[in-house]
């Protein structure tokens, strides 16, 4: 058939491409939409799984170059594909996860409110210590801690570099 028309192989790469990239994209809104216990619009789950396919597409592109242009007789033969593969899985998880971190931020931002589904259970103090995860106020406290001593070291490092300037002129 690309003998007939010429740009056909081309024209079945890009609609592989956007086929693929049009599964993906529902696969991820599918599970943006269901698997977490609230009520969001799809407006704002399309939104985000539109941006997590095409990053997963980058990626299961990239995989594809690698693995297509390497030699299994090379120095590290299969265990270099298998750290590849590795790298692949890491890479999809965070993939999915800054989707779903996207989609979440994305629709208390700008889109429809994200609501508690019923069958929702909310995390009370007393569930989180049955969990062994530490209290509310003991988070804050901490964050709070930590900020100070940002700021402390913060001011002596701005105290030492004026105190520096001023010996240099002294000299």
């Amino acid at each position: 058939m690309s003998n007939l028309l010429p740009g056909v192989d081309f024209l079945w790469v890009v609609l592989n491409w956007v086929i693929s990239l049009g599964v993906i994209t529902f696969l991820f809104a599918l599970i943006f939409k269901f698997l977490p216990d609230v009520e969001i619009a799809w407006k704002d789950v399309t939104i985000g799984a539109c941006i997590t396919a095409i990053l997963f597409s980058i990626g299961k592109s990239l995989i594809g170059i690698y693995l297509g242009n390497s030699s299994f007789s090379s120095t590290y033969g299969a265990a270099g594909s298998l750290v590849v593969v590795l790298a692949w899985v890491f890479y999809s998880a965070q993939i999915l996860f800054f989707g779903a971190e996207f989609t979440q931020v994305y629709a208390r931002r700008y889109g429809s409110r994200i609501m508690p589904s019923e069958h929702a259970v909310p995390v009370t103090e007393e569930g989180r210590a049955q969990q062994g995860l530490p209290r509310q106020e003991d988070l804050e406290k901490t964050a709070e801690q930590m900020e100070r001593r940002s700021d402390r070291r913060m001011s002596r490092s701005h105290r030492s570099s004026v105190n520096r300037r001023g010996r240099s002129r002294r000299r």
